[in-house]
């Protein structure tokens, strides 16, 4: 998609993924975005349909943020990947990472 989403500052499509790594694409600022997480060895975009404020939690924690806030309604929709997630979430907020809801 053009946009340097990846912490090695490359592409998505370009940048290794390994099974529950999480970034945020195409927000304003490093801390929005959407999510797109890594399962199947490909990124792909969250479906936000059963996203919840406690799947924003533990993403956002994982990315080493505090808190969360999940916007839904595609916020920031761009299609960014051509792989869409739609069974990513469903956590409690208390778990380290997405993989493990």
């Amino acid at each position: 998609d053009g946009y340097n989403d990846c912490r090695d500052n490359s592409d998505e499509r370009n940048c290794t993924c390994t099974k529950g790594m999480v970034l945020l694409m195409g927000g304003a600022t490093s801390a929005q975005g959407t999510v797109g997480a890594c399962f199947q060895n490909k990124w792909g975009q969250v479906c936000d349909t059963y996203w919840t404020a406690a799947d924003a939690k533990v993403v956002c924690g994982q990315l080493g943020y505090k808190g969360g806030q999940a916007l839904t309604g595609s916020y920031y929709w761009s299609g960014y990947t051509s792989v869409t997630w739609s069974d990513v979430g469903g956590c409690t907020g208390s778990e380290n990472v997405i993989s493990a809801c």
